[in-house]
């Protein structure tokens, strides 16, 4: 069944959603946490998007990171002192 899938698979998005849920379970995301990102693969680079609100939604942080697709999830790691 995996070689029949195989050709299915686009690694740029694989590395993309790597990144994206490395971020969640950084962030300790699930049902109840109001927490988002988006990776999107620009220039040979993955570029993650992501947010965190407080539960009312009335402070909401944003970042963006870089990071390479080789890593995927080592973008989802913020640099130390951040």
């Amino acid at each position: 069944m995996a070689a029949l899938l195989a050709p299915l698979n686009d690694a740029e998005t694989a590395a993309c959603v790597r990144a994206e849920r490395a971020m969640s379970r950084m962030l300790h995301g699930g049902c109840q946490a109001p927490i988002g990102g988006y990776a999107e693969m620009h220039g040979g680079r993955i570029h993650l998007r992501a947010f965190v609100a407080d539960l009312e939604g009335i402070r909401v942080y944003k970042s963006t990171v870089e990071g390479d697709p080789a890593d995927p999830e080592a973008a989802a790691i913020p640099p130390r002192g951040s």
